[in-house]
């Protein structure tokens, strides 16, 4: 029989997702603030000729890529539903894999949400909303403020990429007693949200960093989520004992 990873504690779960967070913040900002890395993403997506993005309005990026995979994530958010519901009747609660698919279900309803709520608060435009792109605003960066007279764009971090980003909570389904094959899913659980904020990029829609803010938040809510919900207390140790005894 293969040789089962060991499994991870809630401190070590949680010292590992404070060191990538915060590096990774640190990241964000020097791409944000620092570089032009954004803008030179979405000079190379724009034609100048025409005055606007080409993929804007194309029916692969628009229709498919936007309002289609929206429709998708709502209907697999639903499955994942069903599927807690049907867990919580077969086992309750307490048992592990209730509780993986409670992190699953939360991270459906909680990411997009919070993403959204924060968009709200953002003074951030969106590219093509921007005067170098056949809009009517500046280009501001992370930390600049609004000049007088223009309104917030309310465009970060990137909300349809959110509609894939919540899939990283998939990730507890091999958490805490698999850390290698939930490590080794980890690329495949981001691609979604990536490919949704990179068809969002096509069009003219978010920068890159808009992007990548959205598959930050994600990670913070599902980590805090797993760290939460995956090691129990009490009662909830001995159906986590069993579980893991029933796995070897």
């Amino acid at each position: 029989m293969p040789h089962a990873s060991p499994s991870l504690n809630r401190q070590q779960w949680l010292l590992g997702n404070a060191v990538l967070l915060i590096s990774s913040l640190v990241g964000l900002i020097i791409l944000q603030q620092y570089s032009n890395v954004d803008l030179w993403l979405a000079n190379w997506m724009f034609d100048p000729a025409s005055g606007q993005f080409p993929w804007r309005d194309q029916w692969l990026t628009a229709k498919l890529g936007h309002d289609w995979m929206k429709k998708l994530s709502v209907v697999l958010g639903v499955a994942v539903a069903w599927q807690l519901y049907r867990q919580q009747r077969l086992a309750g609660w307490q048992d592990l894999a209730t509780r993986q698919w409670l992190v699953v279900g939360l991270s459906a309803l909680l990411v997009p949400v919070l993403v959204t709520q924060f968009k709200h608060l953002s003074v951030l435009h969106c590219p093509w909303d921007l005067q170098q792109f056949g809009g009517h605003t500046p280009y501001l960066r992370l930390f600049d403020r609004l000049p007088l007279g223009v309104g917030a764009g309310q465009c970060y971090p990137a909300g349809h990429a959110s509609s894939g980003s919540w899939l990283l909570g998939f990730i507890a389904l091999w958490l805490p007693l698999e850390r290698r094959q939930a490590l080794i899913r980890i690329p495949l659980l981001l691609l979604p949200g990536l490919m949704l904020g990179w068809i969002q990029q096509l069009r003219g829609a978010h920068f890159l960093s808009h992007t990548l803010a959205t598959l930050w938040l994600s990670w913070l809510i599902v980590s805090l989520l797993c760290a939460w919900l995956l090691w129990p207390q009490a009662k909830g140790a001995s159906s986590c004992l069993a579980y893991e005894s029933g796995t070897r």
